[in-house]
């Protein structure tokens, strides 16, 4: 079934074989897709991990039979709507597939496996963002004219209640019967979407690094209280203030991918910095008029920093991490 698990891929060797009924139309392939298991979500890497079982139906009278019971047949000895999925990393196999047929000639494949699947994330609302994850699944070879994957009847297609992602929450599930194009001018070819949505938990965050964030800003306003003749003590408070939050950027910047744009957690930290740098920027304006005997002036800087400095980040917090 898949070359990562040892075994062949799905409906390698039947090319030769037709599809049942070719000359009434499409084949119809009665799909059912559970989502048993959804392990992980890999941000940086933009993949996740799941276990998922597959079922899929069709009729081929050429099959029909007289005996008893199921009769059971290698997948590559029958016709199959030889399947890929097109997300696929790394596939691990629960079962071995075969091809299992009803007297009537009603073929039934399953599939189980476990493994990591791409998927490309917009993350501009990160760390509370909501992201789509999708299992494609594609008929190689065949055309939607050809196929025509239905939802099964007798089968509930959908994902798990209960999940072992710890970050991620209110998986949904529809399944979506899309045809795809491999390449740009191409043909299309028959194949269906198991289509999952989920929201990230955000607690981590908050605690992690949004809450320390606005501790580290808070310290460096420590310096607006200090007497503008002490320079140093304020300078020294300010700067390393400064130096906390550069190095505190570098050690979250690993939880995401190399981004052409910027998160919703990344203007809150170029705020905090930007915050940090007017507060030395205060600091030394502060400490030059009071050196030039214009203290009165220092001190009433001070004061608007003191109330201007808190709202402007009160005000960013509300409008980037929390109203939106």
């Amino acid at each position: 079934m898949f070359a990562s698990s040892g075994h062949a891929f799905w409906g390698k060797g039947v090319e030769a074989i037709s599809r049942p009924d070719a000359e009434n139309g499409p084949t119809q392939i009665e799909t059912g897709i559970f989502v048993l298991d959804v392990n992980s979500v890999n941000t940086p890497g933009q993949s996740f991990a799941a276990n998922v079982f597959l079922v899929f139906r069709w009729k081929d009278h050429r099959l029909a039979h007289d005996a008893e019971g199921l009769v059971s047949y290698p997948l590559e000895e029958v016709w199959n709507p030889q399947l890929q999925i097109i997300n696929r990393q790394n596939i691990w196999e629960a079962i071995d597939p075969v091809a299992e047929v009803t007297s009537d000639g009603t073929v039934t494949v399953r599939y189980w496996f476990w493994g990591n699947f791409s998927q490309p994330l917009d993350l501009a609302d990160f760390p509370f963002d909501k992201q789509e994850f999708n299992l494609r699944i594609v008929s190689i070879g065949s055309k939607p004219e050809e196929l025509e994957f239905v939802e099964r009847v007798d089968a509930e297609s959908g994902v798990s209640e209960t999940l072992s992602v710890a970050d991620w929450n209110n998986f949904e599930a529809t399944m979506l019967m899309e045809s795809f194009k491999p390449m740009p001018g191409g043909p299309e070819v028959a194949g269906v979407v198991m289509h999952m949505t989920a929201s990230r938990l955000t607690g981590y965050y908050w605690v992690k690094v949004i809450l320390p964030l606005i501790l580290v800003v808070m310290l460096s306003w420590a310096v607006l209280w200090i007497d503008p003749t002490m320079p140093g003590t304020q300078i020294s408070m300010a700067i390393t203030a400064m130096l906390t939050l550069i190095a505190y950027r570098f050690s979250i910047g690993t939880t995401l991918p190399n981004l052409s744009y910027l998160t919703r957690l990344d203007y809150f930290v170029l705020t905090s910095t930007i915050l940090v740098f007017l507060t030395l920027v205060e600091v030394v304006i502060a400490s030059t008029l009071t050196r030039l005997d214009r203290g009165p002036l220092a001190r009433r800087i001070e004061k608007i920093t003191r109330i201007c400095f808190p709202l402007a980040l009160l005000g960013f917090l509300l409008d980037a991490l929390i109203l939106v």
